[in-house]
């Protein structure tokens, strides 16, 4: 009797256990993470929306609610903010100016928060220019055009100056307070200042973003000019233009004024040759959520994913916090040009053949034992030549929001890719005998390959080439006479890069059958040694580097160059940056790759 009580009681425990951790779907913080997000944007006229949607990579949305998530809401900044504040689901955005963390969140933009210090540093990526624009017709204003004209290119002066900028940047404008001159100096050039001009009304309109900076300006420099009436009207970006040069710019319509401001880059069909405009400040655009919101950063392609309406479940964000776990980084050593190509595509490229510079802790490893490792480690990362990817096995990252395919490379959509190039000997005299045949082989070697058979065998290898490009090996071999006789006596040897070998070994056998039988031999150690078993200090012929073809996967440095040297491109191809397939990130940007590589994101869950 006392085991049966005993035992009513451990299943009650267990199941009181179970209902407090985890059956809310809570994961015991109070966020529902199967709410569906509610997406607010800012309407088409917005130069806030132009800047956020471009900034995350959906610019088909900066003007078409049409590809936007069904539901979403249009708001200001100030009902964006509102809607934050009350509603735990709800996502918006709005300038950093606007953000006030005491009252809701502003999400870190590929793990870098949000401040003016990563504004100006360039770390924070979702930024965009505040800029004006000056009316290039104020006749309209009859015997005052000339007064009108001289107060607006005042105001632009104004706005440059010590006094102006300090102002611009406590109405949170980021600017170099440093680079301005005193008014008193600067209103030497502008005399239209000591007249009294309380009688003009001096008209500042277009985007509400800058509505701030432009309100706390305008009365100092009102003071400082004749007590000029500043009188605002700040509806959209794209009121700057139509308020200033556009259909609204009549002196009579509600939206006509001198300088328009706007939160976005003028388009072409807003400007003209002599059309004055300007930089105000510089700002960003932050992502905001309610306080209790546990997510913390996103990407570009989270956003654009949220946008669009790809994901509408906030347990597909937040979630990714729960993968916690340190990174564990793999990389080529300093020879390798998938090592050289990757750092320079994501802008680290003080580590392309410095190893100082990365993380503690870091792996060297070749391309396989980087695919092992990511298979077999749920919280590894390294990354590998497009042609070694297979999504079956583990999982390669978009770049930049965009996938890594043959198509995307094609297209030059997908940002960090490389060519595969190739080199010759100069000096064939170390053959004796041979040197004549091994010299026409290589060159004989390097036209197959831009042959239609070679182009072809490349693209199976993974090589990314236009195949159409090429001519029939029947063609091409009659300039290679070489390749008419029996040269299976003769070893051609070809090296270099190993990320290139697979396009090497595959050509290579088909190459031999259509010349004579030549034997080939590989030794793919690095881009390193294209050149020095060519041309470097391996390339002797008792040297174990020495080849005759040299593949390099990145390009060739000025001291690997001589003027007659023969060089050529194979093949482009893409890195991929890849992780084990429970791995639940999908996109990754260059900054969040420097900032992993470096060692400044430490631990998977920072990422979100």
């Amino acid at each position: 009797m006392l085991k049966k009580i005993g035992l009513i009681m451990m299943l009650v425990m267990m199941f009181t256990l179970v209902a407090c951790t985890g059956g809310d779907d809570t994961n015991g913080d109070g966020f529902d993470r199967t709410a569906t997000i509610k997406v607010y944007t800012r309407d088409t006229s917005s130069g806030t929306r132009d800047g956020f949607m471009n900034g995350i990579g959906f610019s088909a949305a900066r003007n078409n609610d049409a590809v936007l998530a069904p539901g979403f809401i249009t708001a200001g900044n100030l009902e964006q903010v509102g809607a934050v504040q009350n509603d735990p689901y709800a996502i918006g955005y709005v300038s950093l100016s606007t953000l006030n963390t005491a009252l809701f969140n502003g999400l870190s933009f590929d793990t870098v928060e949000p401040t003016e210090a990563n504004v100006l540093s360039g770390d924070y990526k979702l930024s965009r220019r505040f800029n004006y624009m000056l009316r290039d017709d104020y006749s309209v204003y009859g015997a005052d055009a000339d007064a009108y004209e001289a107060i607006s290119l005042a105001f632009v002066a104004y706005m440059n100056s010590t006094e102006g900028l300090a102002q611009i940047a406590q109405a949170g404008g980021i600017v170099d307070v440093a680079a301005g001159q005193p008014w008193e100096v600067v209103r030497l050039d502008h005399p239209v200042c000591q007249l009294d001009n309380s009688g003009l009304t001096f008209k500042i309109g277009g985007s509400d973003s800058v509505e701030k900076i432009a309100t706390t300006i305008s009365p100092d420099f009102s003071a400082k000019c004749g007590n000029v009436v500043p009188e605002h009207n700040h509806t959209g970006s794209s009121n700057a233009y139509r308020g200033t040069n556009g259909d609204a710019s009549g002196i009579a319509d509600a939206l006509s004024i001198m300088v328009g401001f706007s939160s976005r880059e003028f388009t072409t069909s807003e400007l003209a040759p002599n059309r004055i405009i300007g930089v105000v400040a510089i700002d960003a655009i932050v992502a905001i959520t309610h306080k209790d919101n546990p997510l913390k950063s996103v990407s570009g392609y989270d956003l654009k994913q949220v946008y669009s309406g790809a994901i509408t479940r906030w347990g597909d964000l937040v979630s990714r916090q729960d993968f916690n776990g340190a990174i564990k980084l793999y990389t080529r050593d300093t020879s390798s040009g998938t090592r050289d190509g990757f750092f320079s595509g994501i802008g680290f490229s003080a580590a392309r053949n410095n190893d100082a510079v990365l993380a503690p802790g870091f792996i060297t490893a070749g391309n396989l034992e980087q695919v092992g490792a990511v298979q077999n480690d749920p919280y590894a990362i390294g990354y590998v030549s497009l042609s070694t990817l297979n999504t079956l096995l583990f999982k390669g990252l978009y770049f930049e929001g965009i996938a890594p395919t043959e198509e995307n490379v094609l297209s030059g959509a997908y940002k960090l890719s490389r060519r595969f190039n190739y080199m010759l000997r100069d000096d064939y005299s170390v053959y004796g005998a041979d040197a004549d045949a091994y010299e026409a082989i290589s060159l004989a070697f390097v036209a197959y390959m831009n042959s239609t058979e070679g182009l072809a065998q490349i693209a199976q290898a993974g090589g990314i080439v236009d195949v159409a490009a090429g001519q029939p090996w029947e063609v091409v071999r009659l300039d290679h006479p070489v390749c008419q006789l029996d040269n299976s006596g003769l070893t051609f040897k070809i090296g270099g890069s190993d990320s290139v070998e697979k396009i090497a070994t595959t050509i290579s056998p088909d190459f031999s059958a259509k010349c004579g039988n030549v034997v080939p031999e590989h030794n793919h150690t690095g881009s390193s040694n294209a050149f020095r078993g060519t041309n470097g200090d391996a390339s002797g012929i008792a040297d174990a580097l020495s080849i005759m073809v040299g593949f390099s996967s990145r390009e060739f440095t000025t001291s690997e160059l001589a003027p007659d040297r023969i060089i050529g491109v194979v093949a482009i191809d893409a890195i991929v940056a890849i992780v084990h397939k429970d791995n639940p990130y999908i996109s990754v940007s260059a900054l969040v790759l420097t900032r992993i590589y470096k060692g400044e994101v430490t631990n998977w869950k920072d990422l979100s």
